[in-house]
């Protein structure tokens, strides 16, 4: 098989196993919001700023390091298999010593035990890092996508019977941590790596250093992805910052799903082409228009229909999450994009680079919800809508030049879907103000009417989109010559 054609196998059943996980993520998400109250999703966006910031460090980058080495033998493996175990319970002990802390800033007693309960996932991740590395240089992406659906799945249903239980935010974190042991244990079973932890570690000086700034690049999203939240629980409240979650939850779980995809299979697939820059470059512009097509035309559609989905859907005690919902959706598409990036330049060794840029973003971001919080979740909604698109253009001049491309080729890859998707958000206003139909059939008018729009204004400006899709799915199905 031709590396076009794994990419492309790998990119199927990923986003196979992810689409279908995605669809019992957002079936249980909207059952269990509607179940659960504004403070319990606040308690728990409090207690992840700390969890989520602190899981960046469980493996260093070392993961990622030994995915794009280009040779690593066992002996390597059993040093960087030790090292994350250690690593690991150093960070379980210094969750659990950090969390009264955490709760005093916030002042809310309850996530001490919220914290260090969390905190046990850091144990269960370490033995799973080694086999998933290795799926991933392998470019076994059939195997992986199987057992992250099927956490996914199991997960999801440990938290729906825990809410209808009445175990409140408890249960959305013991669905967590179910899904995230089910993870280890089934990559074990499918790619077992069985040899002991080494703590002698030299020779991985490489790897430190690629996995290095893999870390730093972690860490600087994650400050910037959870400033928000750290600026709005401090100043705003845990009821406030509720509402804000939830509109983040959906406005972004799209693209946490398709972000996922994209990294696991960009990656290692890049990684392995490190030394082509310029096909990289190709494959990464045709992957922009694709992406963008899907992008404005979800996104887009989430803030066209926003008062519907969270009315019909959520309940009226959700109301101040509509407008927030609708100012990060329409930004989500550029996100997407620009998640897509760290990866490929990561893959082609890049890793400084991303570091860097991410330190710009962290920095602008930081001070724009600094000043929009001083307008409550509305403010903090705009500060990524005006912020984040003048970090992802300042960072095109750095990355761009790396692969061969130019600002302008980016920027027409996504220029189509961007006027389908404004065509639709305003065809679906201008029905709305005919006041047609009310209730849950009110939703489903908006819908079908936004995908019967934007795929005909595709048709008029999404052409050469459409026709890679076609190739490629064509060539997806059509079964090999004998």
């Amino acid at each position: 098989m031709t590396f076009s054609k794994r990419i492309l196998a790998g990119f199927g059943w990923t986003a196979g196993g992810r689409f279908l996980g995605q669809l019992v993520a957002w079936g249980v998400s909207i059952v269990v919001i509607r179940i659960l109250s504004p403070d319990d999703y606040g308690l728990l966006a409090m207690a992840t700023v700390l969890t989520g910031f602190v899981a960046l460090f469980s493996e260093l980058g070392l993961g990622w390091a030994v995915v794009h080495a280009r040779e690593v033998d066992a002996t390597t493996l059993r040093k960087v298999f030790g090292l994350i175990i250690l690593v690991n319970g150093a960070l379980t002990a210094l969750a659990f010593g950090v969390a009264p802390l955490v709760a005093s800033f916030f002042g809310e007693q309850r996530l001490t035990e919220l914290i260090r309960v969390i905190a046990i996932q850091f144990l269960i991740v370490a033995p799973g890092v080694i086999p998933d590395a290795i799926l991933q240089r392998e470019l076994e992406f059939k195997r992986r996508s199987l057992v992250e659906l099927s956490a996914t799945i199991a997960g999801g249903a440990a938290t729906l019977g825990l809410a209808l239980a009445g175990f409140g935010v408890w249960a959305l974190v013991y669905g967590s941590l179910l899904a995230i042991t089910w993870r280890t244990v089934g990559i074990n079973i499918v790619r077992p790596f069985l040899h002991l932890p080494s703590l002698r570690f030299t020779g991985l000086g490489k790897l430190f250093a690629f996995g290095g700034y893999v870390a730093l690049s972690r860490v600087l999203l994650y400050l910037y992805l959870q400033a928000d939240m750290v600026i709005g629980g401090r100043f705003l409240g845990k009821e406030q910052i509720g509402y804000y979650a939830v509109g983040m939850n959906l406005a972004s779980l799209p693209m946490q799903r398709i972000s996922v995809i994209l990294n696991e299979v960009a990656f290692p697939a890049f990684a392995r082409i490190q030394d082509e820059r310029e096909r990289v470059g190709q494959y990464l512009l045709r992957s922009i228009r694709m992406l963008s097509l899907f992008g404005f035309s979800v996104f887009w559609g989430i803030a066209a229909v926003a008062p519907e989905i969270v009315s019909v859907l959520l309940g009226d005690k959700w109301e101040p999450a509509i407008l927030p919902l609708q100012l990060l959706a329409l930004v989500m598409p550029v996100r997407m994009i620009g998640q897509l990036m760290p990866p490929t330049l990561q893959g082609v060794g890049e890793a400084k680079l991303v570091a860097r840029n991410q330190l710009l973003a962290c920095s602008v971001l930081t001070l724009a919800f600094l000043a929009g919080v001083q307008f409550g979740i509305v403010g903090l909604s705009g500060a990524w809508l005006i912020a984040f698109p003048v970090v992802f253009l300042a960072n095109l001049r750095t990355w761009l030049p790396v692969l061969g491309l130019r600002a302008g080729q980016l920027l027409g890859a996504m220029a189509g879907p961007a006027i389908a998707g404004a065509g639709m958000f305003a065809i679906v206003a201008a029905v709305r103000a005919q006041g047609l139909v009310g209730g849950p059939y009110r939703l489903l008018l908006f819908v079908l009417v936004g995908a019967v729009s934007y795929a005909a204004l595709s048709l008029l400006v999404n052409r050469e989109t459409l026709r890679d899709i076609r190739t490629l799915f064509l060539a997806g199905i059509r079964p090999p010559k004998l």
